[in-house]
């Protein structure tokens, strides 16, 4: 059996150049973080669990990146069960840190409300909840991902020279999975952080202003780092997750529009614009979708009636306009000048 090599296509390589530096950034603030663990015991406390738990997913999604770029980018040789495993997980890996991600900010602020409310240090009373806890966080939604491929919910879908990817066979999918993986862990944190802030600024039964000044000034301070880490985490984190549901590549294969002349492909049944398959065709001989052998002898063309392109955006302005009826009016006129020059030569 031989094996085949991975790689990224010339266009993809150059595309994930942002990628590359974004990620490069990413993995330094790692490393100084994780270093300062050494000197500073302060920052080793129980109760900092969630947020280590959460930053070691993140930097495992990072590692996800560099590990698959850099065997592309090596060219690593598989076979093709170690390429379909290493796909599956490639494809599916992504969208399963996300869910964890989640929900690892969830019980951190389930266990911040109880320290908050009730005056309960959940790390040191209850090991065995935060145990189990973890258990669920990973393994839900590893069953997720599991039952979605079993139940043929979800698709792999590969390309030659791309990455892996999930393509969702029906909107009902991708609507539980925007339910499960980011509408419900949002409400639940919204709603447990406003019960731990209308916990603090309540002052019943309390007489002391200095309390109750304290408590105002907490309350101002919890509400102010709420805002400013949601506001940052929702903006750096929701395109991601939303981006991953409902923007599938596989619906914009080569160009994302209408072929101006366009062939049909005999390996997938998807119809291309000649001159840009061609194109990948000398990168890549196989078929975008599926990656089957594909040659360009092979595809055939299609006969569709000429379609007309719609304006440009920069032609809405009203000196572009104004320029599109003087245009208008001038092949109108030679039009009718023509119509009565071979009306007179008929005449004649």
């Amino acid at each position: 059996m031989n094996c085949t090599p991975l790689t990224w296509s010339s266009s993809t390589a150059d595309n994930l150049s942002p990628t590359i530096i974004v990620c490069s950034i990413a993995l330094i603030i790692h490393i100084i973080f994780w270093i300062q663990l050494i000197p500073f015991s302060s920052l080793r406390k129980k109760n900092l669990m969630w947020l280590y738990a959460y930053l070691i997913t993140d930097f495992f999604l990072l590692a996800r990146f560099f590990i698959l770029y850099s065997m592309r980018r090596w060219r690593v040789c598989l076979y093709s069960t170690l390429r379909i495993v290493l796909c599956y997980w490639e494809a599916s890996s992504k969208f399963y840190m996300n869910t964890v991600q989640s929900y690892i900010l969830l019980a951190l602020n389930i266990c911040r409300c109880a320290q908050i409310i009730f005056n309960r240090n959940v790390f040191v009373q209850n090991p065995r909840l935060i145990t189990l806890t973890h258990f669920l966080i990973y393994i839900l939604p590893a069953l997720n991902v599991m039952i979605q491929f079993l139940a043929d919910w979800t698709t792999l879908w590969r390309r030659t020279g791309e990455a892996c990817d999930i393509q969702y066979e029906s909107l009902s999918v991708q609507i539980f999975n925007l339910f499960f993986v980011y509408i419900i862990p949002i409400a639940f944190n919204f709603i447990i952080i406003g019960l731990c802030i209308r916990h603090v600024s309540s002052i019943r039964d309390i007489r002391s202003q200095q309390i109750i000044n304290l408590r105002r000034k907490y309350k101002k301070n919890l509400l102010i780092q709420t805002i400013i880490f949601y506001s940052i985490w929702l903006v750096l984190w929701s395109p991601n997750v939303l981006a991953f549901q409902f923007i599938n590549i596989n619906t914009q294969p080569v160009s994302n529009e209408v072929p101006e002349h366009p062939v049909l492909s005999p390996a997938s049944g998807c119809i291309y614009e000649k001159r840009l398959i061609i194109k990948y065709l000398h990168e890549s001989p196989t078929d975008p979708i599926n990656g089957q052998p594909l040659t360009e002898e092979q595809l055939i063309d299609v006969k569709v009636t000429p379609l007309s392109k719609p304006k440009p955006p920069s032609a809405t302005s009203i000196p572009a306009i104004l320029k599109m009826l003087q245009d208008e009016w001038d092949a109108c006129m030679l039009h009718s000048f023509t119509l009565r020059q071979q009306l007179q030569t008929a005449r004649q």
